[in-house]
């Protein structure tokens, strides 16, 4: 199923596009190639084997199209077994002020700036699921697909892996934990149509549990709540 089209039209952009790049859900990713490759698997393995996460990330996008536009954002995703799951971003980078919460009965997609609520059926929670965890892999669609491995360096008193992009489209690199292969600091462009993104994530903490308060959702006092049936 394609979330980006059971999303309603007026938070698809904010919930899903912005999100590490701009890009819709059902692009595939990139083929992975060269001596990095293998490091960035078993990143994408570590992430997929976490029943359970908290992850919280600053995001700095660089937008260079017909005008250069910078700015910041915090990213906190977490999800849990039972379709529960959740995304906030705030500030002033794209999407800034949504909230993504899957309490594991339905699905709420709620923006500050709006004040709209929508809810959808538990019935699309896994596809969104998906969606979200996949974003923490900083690998979207446009991003480079060879890469390689240039040594292991010490960032921010944590043993890293480094992994370089060799190739188009784009450019990048990352460091990636050297004991648990999740990533500590990326800095991916991706060509777009328009012109490049540059987003530059610097993963604050990595948890292997979320508490119950994350999955529960009722909508703030103002909103305007729309319900959407069953695709």
């Amino acid at each position: 199923m394609n979330v980006s089209a059971v999303i309603p039209s007026h938070l698809r952009n904010a919930a899903m596009l912005c999100v590490f790049g701009l890009t819709p859900v059902s692009a595939a990713a990139p083929a992975l190639s060269g001596t990095g490759a293998p490091y960035l698997r078993r990143m994408l393995d570590a992430i997929a084997a976490m029943p359970t996460a908290h992850v919280t990330v600053s995001l700095s996008i660089k937008v260079r199209q017909a005008t250069n536009t910078t700015s910041s954002s915090d990213l906190d995703v977490a999800w849990a077994p039972g379709n529960r799951f959740r995304l906030s971003l705030t500030g002033a980078g794209p999407g800034g002020g949504t909230l993504v919460v899957g309490t594991g009965s339905a699905v709420f997609f709620y923006n500050a700036n709006s004040h709209r609520c929508t809810q959808m059926p538990a019935a699309d929670a896994p596809s969104v699921q998906q969606a979200l965890r996949a974003r923490v892999a900083m690998l979207p669609p446009g991003s480079p697909a060879a890469w390689n491995y240039a040594g292991r360096r010490s960032i921010d008193g944590r043993s890293c892996d480094y992994i370089v992009s060799s190739g188009g489209p784009g450019t990048g690199f990352l460091y990636l934990d050297h004991s648990s292969h999740l990533p500590h600091l990326a800095d991916i462009t991706r060509i777009t149509p328009r012109g490049s993104m540059e987003t530059v994530a610097h993963f604050r903490r990595i948890l292997p549990s979320a508490p119950a308060s994350l999955f529960r959702f009722s909508p703030p006092a103002g909103s305007k709540p729309e319900i959407a049936g069953p695709r």
